[in-house]
């Protein structure tokens, strides 16, 4: 993150804390909007969009090579679950219960122990129902349903991949080390109000789309740190 822009999220954060001091009572004695000559327009080169953070998604996903993996390298494996009760099949189709992975080197065993050993499952579990809602079933069968899933979990593997790729070196190691762990044990709903439903001004230029924040948040400043990452080669 350059110092130009440094700069502007330590006075926009400046600016926040001066409006929120119960204290600080300057310009309370006129009327907040004063303007009386107003006029709206229809922009032409100039968008605005609620969502300022779906730029970076996009390139966290093509320099991950998240959308040439989905197309060559996919793998699914699938478990068969009978459902039992009191030793008596209660429906004869047996529910399936997917791991997806591109390690076509692991056998099915360590794919599995590999899952299980990652990650706090209960969280992701919870995450998946009520964060990215991927367990939802919303479409009328059963192979959209499936592709709703993946493209869902995708959303929440995202989300820790973003958190992954942060530098946590430098000066600053400490607090970034905490910063990238917070990132990766994030809600998925605190995560797209943090990085994603961020307004902005989309602007095109001859070369380029340039996405202007409009607002501060805390978490911006980690936000900028991702997008130099994003800019520099992947490390293995």
């Amino acid at each position: 993150m350059n110092s130009r822009i440094q700069k502007q999220i330590e006075r926009r954060k400046r600016r926040i804390a001066r409006r929120l001091d119960k204290n600080d009572n300057r310009g309370c004695d006129r009327p907040i909007m004063t303007a009386s000559n107003m006029h709206y327009e229809i922009a032409d080169r100039t968008r605005a969009t609620a969502h300022g953070g779906i730029g970076a998604v996009h390139l966290l996903v093509r320099r991950l090579g998240l959308d040439r993996a989905i197309d060559s390298n996919l793998g699914l494996l699938k478990i068969h679950l009978p459902y039992h009760e009191s030793d008596h099949v209660l429906f004869d189709q047996s529910p399936c219960f997917f791991y997806i992975t591109n390690r076509w080197d692991l056998p099915a065993e360590e794919v599995v122990f590999s899952a299980n050993d990652r990650c706090n499952q209960e969280n992701l579990l919870q995450q998946l129902k009520s964060g990215v809602r991927s367990l939802s079933a919303p479409v009328d069968s059963l192979l959209s349903n499936w592709a709703y899933m993946v493209m869902a979990s995708l959303a929440w593997s995202l989300k820790a991949w973003s958190a992954l790729v942060l530098p946590q070196g430098g000066r600053w190691s400490q607090r970034h080390q905490e910063e990238k762990r917070k990132l990766l044990r994030m809600d998925f709903t605190t995560f797209r109000r943090a990085l994603i439903d961020v307004p902005a001004q989309i602007v095109r230029t001859g070369r380029k789309l340039v996405y202007r924040l409009l607002a501060w948040n805390p978490w911006q400043h980690v936000f900028f740190r991702l997008l130099d990452q994003l800019r520099q080669p992947l490390r293995c």
